[in-house]
């Protein structure tokens, strides 16, 4: 059986939880989502995704990042692929994402808070999960650079 470097790290993360945030920067607020950062080491990072209540998440990939997206709380429903997953099991329920898997989210009247359990890959540092954003569709990303910046 092959080694899973995502899903070793994800086993021990949520074993431990340790809190173990970088030197800096370690929350980014937008119109709809904020990222806090609660641990990284290496190429491993765990970020808390907070987003407002009735958002839209487009479909996009992050390139160099393999996570899994932990529910927390509210009313989301993740798209995978275009397929549609409704989470119920706060702090259980889970969705592996590659890095080139399409994905997105609506967010209910309560809105919703992951975890994003990262493993960054091909030697890129950590940063803000939005910070490794390309829309699924390449001209949908050159239309919406600002956007995502």
């Amino acid at each position: 059986m092959e080694f899973d470097a995502l899903d070793h790290f994800f086993n021990w993360y949520l074993q431990d939880k340790p809190a173990k945030p970088p030197l800096g920067e370690i929350i980014k607020f937008d119109d709809r989502v904020i990222e806090s950062i609660l641990y990284r080491h290496g190429q491993f990072q765990v970020q808390m995704c907070t987003v407002a209540p009735g958002s839209e998440l487009p479909d996009h990939v992050h390139p160099e990042v393999d996570s899994y997206e932990l529910y927390i709380s509210g009313d989301i429903c993740f798209r995978r692929d275009g397929e549609k997953w409704i989470p119920q099991n706060p702090g259980i329920d889970c969705l592996r994402i590659l890095p080139d898997s399409s994905h997105g989210g609506t967010f209910g009247k309560r809105g919703g808070i992951f975890l994003s359990i990262q493993y960054w890959q091909k030697g890129v540092e950590p940063d803000f999960i939005s910070n490794n954003w390309a829309f699924s569709d390449p001209e949908e990303t050159e239309r919406n650079k600002l956007c995502i910046a």
